[in-house]
């Protein structure tokens, strides 16, 4: 007992002693290596504690760490160091700028080139930026991120955002192409966002002309993640959360009171309309009375069909590398329910990619990527029953008091049916699947020293199906199906593409060289079918048929119908590269291509798409380093490239397409078939060309913790493809013809700051965007082209909005018989006190079609976005804000009344029921369909911002990981769309459209959600 008693005396003593001999304070200074002064700020850590501490403003420190710990100095825009205690009490330290940044590679058209030897716009976003963003698409987290590039968000389950870089550049198709490890594809749907490495964002004519055909519209290049070096990692990346739709957000639409008493006025203002024009007219009393089914504030119907909905997305993968091969495997689940009942998506992912370096000469490798995708939404789909909610009279129930359907007084809206109804029935049978692989092997081959050749092959196989069943029902003679039926198509798709390269990169002396030829080719076909048929099960007669039973062989045979279809197009490529940088400080980077496309006729089948850039390094002369050292890097870039687009382009519009059944005629008793051309073949088609010009300024200053650059663009479409009537001498229809040009020009200004303030360490970005659109020419001698209410005019913005302008409500019959012009003749005779009043905007004296104008534009001039990061002490906080300003929105769905009478906005409260109660909506009443004539009254602000994204997060110290067998584990919650500041009345202003139509609310939007999620990052 006596010998442990002194034992253990022995062992406290001793841990005592190791203890106090352990722990010592170490001081110091930290210094800047070019500046020749302390650093102010300056971090002092501990490594693999949290322990640490801050430099003050005399560049000194003081921590109190053991006597083998690792101290790491780190501070903005200079290389962090570690330093060894080692038992010392004092340690100076100089920090020396971090060029790091400006050596680092970005993905570029068949390779990589440095940041600082760019001559043109790539923006790059490294993986770990948007792997926490709660949506199907990785695209959605660059909104606001990436000067130049609009980012259109769409709400319904597992949709894709609206992408356009620069404008718009194309009257047809002005989406951008997208490569994922080399594979030329039109959409990333088959993408986890946590397999995403890096994103970059191609914009210029320079970068852009080395894809040539595919390049017109802007490119975004994804390079997914590779296996790193070290043992087996692996890594789990989960959130789950739910959207709704915020109340701010929602529309303001009549109650059943208001609808009740505003309808009833607009019946009595409509029958005196009719009585004051025709005071013998026989008037049927019951057209003009109403009582509501349900009294009271009766059904929101919009609150019928949506929901909260869940959202979830789960990720693991798994990493090796060693020194001559790298691994990576990755799973993946994302399910999302739409804020609309009976919206729902979900998605399955695997990645698998690997490359073996069998010697210092040769190394090969391969991708897989699968995806399976299922949606549902619902019979009608969401378009459909979100017009119908918006439109339904609030002044029925869903069901009557025995669970009958009810439907809405016929009278009052004879094709607006129940949407509830008309969501519940076939509510799960309009259901949508398919799959997908992608795969490619590539090899490399040193060939010589500072000579590589690279071959690859990819391949792209998938398959998309849908399926339709509606069931057999009857809720009155405008809601029903006598017969079940069914429809079912299925589309087979598949794209090969090879490409090869040699590259010669090299350093010689103060010349760097980077030489690139090479050729690639690419095809791609689909082919499917369509069959359905009706009474599926008829020899059961059921009204509704179980799943397992919906097969079209259930059907009756005479009522089958059927279709197929196939086509397919290939490109043959070649091109080169040079890019030469003297000193590091003079730049020229050129490039030359050759496409050729099968979608024209072979003497218009090939077309050279040449660039050059030009880049100075202003930072590297000497009358900028030896007088100032403030300035890290600045660079003076500029640069020219035309590029070509047969995307635009059908894959047969160079034939001419006949209907055999187009016409009828009767020759005695016989009626003859006629066939006849239903489009024209222009047999001149050729690409559509774009060049651009683009001069800018770049640099970073302050020991790199402000980072900038403004660059001036000029976008310019010719030739663009569009539709031309054919002569009335030939038929009807249309040719695909080029006809037109198109400019997009305007400014990017992007600025970022990061320091570090004690234990907070801080960034703050912002960009902004000037884009200005203009159409220079139109084909068919020039004249205007209409689609909904938008027309495109040379002159003006494409897709303008246009119409009549109001310049008040006349308020009684002497305003009325004042407006006059200079003859002293009425401009609107007809008029009555209520009515609008309209301009005589061509100033003939007269109010006709002339005085149509344009009323603005969806496509606004501009856009910003600003994001914020804060990191202190293991916690971290993004904020991200975007908007537009400038642009305006077609609201159509204010119309009251059109083809039906529809529910009310709640803005009709403030119409015209008498003098001088309104000077901005007009009187209700149906019988003055001038009032709803396409004008600014339907024209709204478009201009918005937007909370984008919050996301508070919290990463546990290593040390605390370690014990437990984790590497790292960060936590968090975000928040998407909390709060929108918008003068629009819509579900939210973010709208888009085709290139000619867009911009327009009737009412079938859907909402965008604001989305709560919370998740965790883990890595072990």
């Amino acid at each position: 007992m006596k010998k442990f008693f002194l034992a253990s005396l022995c062992l406290f003593i001793a841990i005592h002693y190791t203890y106090a001999q352990n722990k010592i304070t170490v001081s110091g200074k930290v210094f800047d290596k070019d500046l020749g002064q302390v650093v102010i700020g300056a971090n002092i850590l501990e490594k693999g504690t949290d322990n640490g501490t801050v430099t003050n403003v005399d560049g000194m420190y003081s921590i109190s760490v053991s006597s083998g710990a690792t101290l790491v100095f780190s501070y903005v825009g200079m290389q962090t160091q570690e330093v060894k205690v080692n038992g010392r009490q004092t340690i100076d330290v100089v920090l020396t700028a971090d060029a790091k940044t400006l050596d680092d590679v970005v993905v570029i058209g068949y390779g990589t080139i440095r940041k600082r030897d760019l001559t043109g716009s790539i923006v790059s976003v490294k993986g770990d930026e948007i792997k926490s963003n709660p949506s199907m698409s990785p695209l959605s987290a660059l909104q606001g991120k990436v000067p130049g590039m609009d980012v259109i968000t769409q709400g319904n389950a597992g949709a894709s955002p609206k992408i356009t870089i620069r404008g718009i550049g194309s009257m047809a198709n002005s989406n951008p192409y997208y490569i994922v490890d080399g594979m030329f594809t039109d959409n990333i749907d088959f993408v986890n966002t946590s397999d995403i490495a890096s994103v970059e964002v191609l914009k210029d004519a320079s970068s852009l002309a080395m894809f040539g055909v595919k390049g017109a519209n802007g490119i975004i290049i994804i390079t997914t993640k590779r296996g790193q070096e070290g043992k087996v990692t692996f890594n789990v990346d989960s959130y789950t959360g739910f959207q709704t739709i915020m109340p701010g957000d929602k529309l303001k639409l009549a109650d059943g009171n208001q609808f009740t008493e505003w309808y009833r006025e607009l019946l009595t203002n409509s029958k005196q309309d009719i009585l004051d024009d025709d005071p013998d007219a026989i008037i049927d009393a019951s057209k003009y009375s109403f009582n509501p089914q349900v009294p009271g504030v009766g059904t929101n119907w919009v609150d019928q069909v949506t929901r909260s909905a869940l959202i979830t997305s789960q990720s693991i993968s798994a990493s090796t590398a060693s020194e001559k091969s790298h691994s990576f495997f990755s799973l993946s689940y994302f399910k999302q329910d739409g804020v609309v009942k009976y919206d729902n998506y979900e998605r399955y992912t695997a990645r698998f990619n690997t490359d073996y370096k069998f010697n210092n000469w040769a190394k090969l490798g391969g991708n897989v990527a699968l995806s399976y995708w299922g949606k549902d939404t619902g019979l009608k789909g969401y378009g459909d029953l979100l017009t119908q909610a918006v439109h339904a009279m609030p002044t029925y129930a869903p069901k009557d008091n025995d669970g009958n359907w009810m439907m809405p007084d016929r009278v009052v809206q004879g094709q607006i049916n129940n949407p509830v109804a008309t969501m519940e029935i076939g509510s799960h049978n309009n259901k949508s699947w398919g799959y997908r692989i992608l795969g490619n092997a590539f090899l490399d081959i040193v060939l010589f020293k500072k000579l590589t050749y690279h071959g690859s092959a990819y391949v792209d196989l998938g398959m998309n199906q849908n399926k339709v069943f509606k069931e057999k029902f009857f809720l009155d003679s405008m809601h029903k199906q006598e017969a079940t039926a069914m429809n079912r198509d299925q589309t087979e798709y598949r794209t090969f593409q090879q490409e090869h390269t040699l590259t010669w990169d090299d350093v010689i002396g103060d010349h760097r060289f980077n030489v690139m030829l090479g050729f690639t080719s690419n095809y791609v076909a689909s082919e499917g079918f369509s069959a359905g048929r009706d009474s599926i099960n008829v020899a059961g007669n059921m009204d509704y048929v179980p799943e397992e039973l919906q097969m079209l062989g259930m059907g009756i045979k005479s009522t089958a119908t059927n279709g197929d279809s196939f086509s397919e197009e290939s490109q043959l490529s070649y091109f080169g590269r040079v890019n030469y940088s003297y000193k590091d400080r003079y730049i020229i980077a050129a490039t030359l291509r050759r496409d050729g496309s099968s979608k024209f006729l072979k003497k218009n089948r090939w077309g050279t798409f040449p660039s050059v850039g030009l880049g100075w390094v202003i930072s590297e002369e000497d009358f900028i380093r030896d007088n100032t050292s403030k300035i890290d890097f600045l660079k003076l870039k500029g640069s020219w490239g035309r590029l070509g687009n047969d995307r635009a382009s059908g894959r047969y519009d160079y034939y001419r397409f006949v209907d055999p059944n187009g016409s009828y005629a009767v020759f005695g008793n016989s009626i003859i078939t006629i066939p006849t051309l239903t489009s024209m073949a222009d047999l001149n088609l050729t690409w559509e060309k774009m060049e651009g010009t683009e001069v800018g300024l770049e640099g970073s200053f302050l020991n790199q913790r402000l980072s900038g650059e403004f660059t001036f663009f000029n976008r310019k479409t010719r030739d663009f493809l569009t539709q031309v009537p054919v002569p009335a001498s030939i038929g009807s229809g249309y040719m695909i013809t080029n006809a037109g040009s198109m400019r997009n020009r305007g400014i990017e200004l992007s600025l970022n700051y990061s320091d570090v303030a004690g234990n907070l360490r801080y960034t703050i970005g912002g960009n902004f965007t000037y884009t200005q659109n203009k159409v220079l020419s139109l084909g068919s001698g020039g004249s205007d082209k209409f689609s909904g209410p938008c027309i495109t005019r040379v002159g003006e913005t494409i897709a303008s909005f246009y119409g009549y302008k109001t310049d008040g409500i006349f308020q009684n019959q002497a305003e009325i018989d004042n407006y006059v012009n200079d003859k002293g003749v009425k401009y609107q005779p007809d008029a009555k006190p209520g009515d609008f009043k309209w301009k005589d905007v061509d100033g003939n004296g007269v109010i006709d079609d002339n005085d149509r104008t344009i009323l603005g534009s969806y496509f606004a001039p501009f856009s910003f976005g600003v994001n914020v990061k804060l990191e202190y002490k293991g916690f971290d906080l993004g904020v991200d804000i975007t908007g537009v300003a400038g642009n305006e929105i077609y609201n159509s769905k204010k119309a009251p009344y059109d083809y039906n009478q529809f529910n009310f906005m709640e803005c009709w409260e403030n119409r015209w029921h008498g003098e001088g109660t309104s000077n901005k909506y007009p009187i209700l009443s149906n019988m003055r369909p001038d009032n709803m004539r396409a004008s600014d009254f339907f024209v709204e602000n478009g201009s918005y911002v937007r909370l984008r994204n919050v996301q508070l997060g919290y990463t546990f110290p290593k040390a605390w990981m370690h014990k437990i067998y984790l590497n790292s584990l960060r936590i968090y919650a975000s928040a998407q769309n909390l709060l929108t500041l918008t003068a629009f009345d819509g579900w939210t202003p973010e709208i888009g459209g085709s290139p000619l139509e867009s911009g327009v609310d009737s009412g079938s939007l859907y909402p965008l959600p604001a989305t709560i999620t919370f998740g965790l990052n883990l890595t072990f």
